[in-house]
């Protein structure tokens, strides 16, 4: 019973504590939006400069991928950012030894596969079942007609379109990330 006294006594005491109101008065703010003069923005957009050297690309995971034996397509993301630009894509490209044996601009499920950044992240979609343009069945990362797996590098990129109608890239800076696809 005084077990039970105790645990509604310190439930009344939270209870009270959390309704308290601090009837203090508010300070003065030191600064206000009209005392950054310096920025010379008439819209969110005027403040943002193009440049190649932003364009960035992360791929989670940062490390290998383990792809198992049955597997046909995959999603795989992570983070990034346009730099800006308007029009802009990400793109990837399959590798094996170092050859580019499939990439997202190959005519897959009836369709293209580059993508774009949005709020900072995007989702590629890779298929590695045979296509047209690509018959060699690819699936758990074969290399070839027979059961065979190897690992498999996937290099993605993103690049934009300038004002000038040309697409520049930013390959030196963290605009292409490569990671590998590994056997399970």
């Amino acid at each position: 019973m005084k077990g039970l006294r105790r645990s509604a006594l310190m439930v009344f005491l939270l209870l009270l504590l959390m309704n308290f109101n601090n009837c203090g008065v508010y300070e003065t703010p030191t600064q206000t939006a009209s005392d950054f003069t310096s920025l010379s923005c008439q819209s969110e957009t005027d403040c943002v400069t193009e440049s190649n050297l932003n364009l960035k690309i992360e791929i989670l995971p940062q490390d290998n991928f383990p792809v198992n034996s049955a597997l046909e397509a995959f999603n795989i993301g992570g983070n990034c950012n346009e730099a800006g630009f308007q029009n802009h894509q990400i793109s990837w490209q399959l590798l094996l030894n170092g050859v580019i044996v499939r990439h997202s601009g190959m005519l897959m499920r009836g369709k293209t596969w580059n993508t774009t950044c949005v709020n900072g992240k995007y989702r590629l979609f890779v298929d590695l079942a045979s296509t047209g343009e690509d018959p060699v069945d690819r699936r758990g990362l074969k290399y070839g007609a027979g059961a065979g797996r190897a690992a498999y590098d996937l290099r993605v990129e993103i690049s934009a379109q300038s004002a000038s109608g040309g697409w520049v890239r930013n390959t030196s800076q963290g605009g292409t990330k490569t990671i590998t696809l590994v056997p399970l």
